[in-house]
């Protein structure tokens, strides 16, 4: 009986744990719609993050209402703030800007 009630707590729990989370889809551009391989997407202040792949695109899981991170070298970081509606965010495509000071 103990190791029912213990089963049942830890299932009820990783239901919870799954449920709090959404997955976001996107592809990464540069201003000319370029895609960007090797963008670093990351969930803020966690270490849950992927890379994006040689056209650009990404998938991430994160939990409800966090942001992310959108970084790639020689270019603005650029922070996107999602919603809590729904489990699945299409991110479309996001556009980082390049970073060089232009006189």
């Amino acid at each position: 009986m103990r190791k029912i009630l213990l089963l049942s707590t830890v299932m009820m729990f990783f239901a919870f744990t799954v449920m709090a989370q959404k997955t976001v889809t996107g592809v990464v551009s540069d201003d000319s719609g370029i895609p960007l391989p090797g963008a670093t997407i990351v969930e803020q202040n966690t270490s849950n993050g992927v890379s994006s792949d040689f056209d650009g695109n990404f998938t991430i899981n994160i939990a409800q209402g966090a942001s992310l991170e959108i970084s790639f070298v020689g270019y603005e970081t650029l922070i996107l703030v999602t919603n809590d509606a729904g489990n699945e965010i299409g991110g479309g495509s996001i556009r980082i800007h390049d970073a060089a000071v232009q006189e």
